[in-house]
């Protein structure tokens, strides 16, 4: 009896979660999206429609794509949606591309938010199984996490929905190594050239409604 209680106050206080869209550069970017979707989906929740796309742009690319699409959407479609994002990696972009790429993204009605990752998404898919606390470039990321996955051969052949299926088990482990960084309270737009850096934590917490303890 005292559990049942529990858990209807538990419902009570539970945040719904937003209607969101998310465009996306890369296949590995979409599927781990789409398996938050699935680990994450909870009868206690009153919607949560998370869309990802893999498009194979960048930046500012991504950003025009993005606000092409949801303009081209009707009034209804729009409206499905509380919020929009653009999911990018540092890459080989400057800071001028970048600042441009999240200043469109602001001034877009509605307004779309950045998710961003500094060397690139793998970081974040690293962060589940090992701590980072120096800069990494990309082939450096890929290495670990060929060393931490034991891959026979190289990262690049398990991209996309096999990856993710190797890490979904550490999701916890990411957000206590994330925390490690402190980056938390450190605005994008400040954030640019930091590496390591990611907000995607922040982004997946805002958009499943729950806190860190609750992964």
């Amino acid at each position: 009896m005292e559990n049942l209680a529990r858990e209807k106050r538990q419902k009570r206080h539970k945040k719904s979660r937003p209607n969101v869209m998310i465009f996306c550069e890369g296949e590995t970017e979409e599927a781990y999206i789409n398996m938050i979707k699935r680990r994450y989906s909870a009868k206690n929740v009153l919607s949560n429609k998370i869309k990802a796309k893999s498009y194979r742009m960048q930046g500012l690319t991504l950003v025009q794509h993005a606000i092409h699409t949801i303009n081209k959407m009707s009034k209804k479609q729009r409206e499905s949606f509380d919020e929009f994002y653009v999911m990018y990696d540092r890459d080989e972009q400057s800071i001028e591309e970048l600042q441009r790429a999240i200043k469109a993204s602001e001034n877009n009605h509605p307004k779309i938010h950045t998710i961003y990752c500094n060397e690139c998404f793998e970081l974040w898919l690293l962060l589940h199984l090992d701590q980072v606390t120096t800069h990494l470039h990309r082939e450096e990321l890929y290495r670990r996490l060929e060393k931490k996955l034991s891959f026979d051969g190289s990262y690049r052949n398990y991209k996309g929905e096999q990856i993710s299926t190797y890490v979904e088990n550490f999701i916890p482990t990411a957000f206590r190594n994330v925390a490690s960084l402190k980056i938390d309270e450190i605005p994008l737009k400040e954030a640019l050239e930091l590496n390591p850096y990611t907000n995607f934590h922040q982004t997946l917490k805002h958009i499943l409604a729950q806190n860190e303890i609750d992964f």
